[in-house]
């Protein structure tokens, strides 16, 4: 029974990261998008759960869905194959103060990296930073779940799945050679349809 759940929170999670992330079917612009990731975030946790959750961490894992999903990754998604240095890419607009815009670079989460990223392939800058994302994303969603009744070390777990998960989804994604339900092969969108699986084992464990 429990297989039958994971199968269908990995599909859940696959459809609502995404697909329904990247406007299909429903396109709703970024906000509704992260709504229905935490809806659907959300609602794995309690299948997988056994509907034994108490209200606290329901509200929290809907609002860790949604915040999580706010730290940046494309920066480090194509695994090596941009042509870009990080430092090249756009900044992101935060918001304007006395007509001034305030931004951060794109690749904020990997700042960490600025003393020796240059010395660095690209593809290891990716793995790297990727991995980053994970970590924080994974931080995020369950580090407060510890005061909310949840282990320790289940807790560390999961978030060691989102830290690792991250870069092995877009590193895989980028070497997947298929043309299939609207993903394109050796690209990121296989990335994008893999970090469902990782998401769904994070909560897995934690349950």
């Amino acid at each position: 029974m429990l297989g039958l759940l994971f199968l269908l929170v990995v599909a859940l999670y696959v459809f609502s990261y995404h697909y329904e992330r990247n406007g299909n079917p429903i396109n709703g612009g970024d906000f509704l998008s992260r709504i229905f990731w935490s809806i659907g975030f959300t609602l794995g946790y309690f299948l997988l759960g056994g509907w034994k959750l108490n209200l606290l961490l329901a509200v929290w894992m809907f609002l860790g869905g949604f915040l999580e999903i706010l730290i940046p990754h494309g920066f480090a998604q194509n695994m090596g194959k941009r042509t870009q240095t990080w430092d090249e890419m756009p900044s992101i607009p935060l918001f304007t103060v006395f007509g001034k815009a305030l931004t951060l670079p794109k690749w904020w989460p990997a700042l960490w990296m600025a003393p020796f990223k240059n010395k660095l392939s690209f593809t290891w800058q990716d793995l790297l930073g990727m991995g980053t994302v994970g970590f924080m994303r994974g931080a995020i969603v369950f580090a407060p779940c510890v005061a909310l009744g949840l282990g320790l070390l289940p807790v560390i777990a999961a978030i060691l799945i989102t830290a690792f998960w991250q870069p092995f989804a877009y590193w895989v994604g980028n070497r997947t050679p298929f043309n299939i339900w609207t993903n394109t092969a050796n690209s990121s969108t296989w990335g994008e349809f893999y970090i469902g699986i990782g998401w769904a084992l994070a909560v897995l464990v934690v349950v």
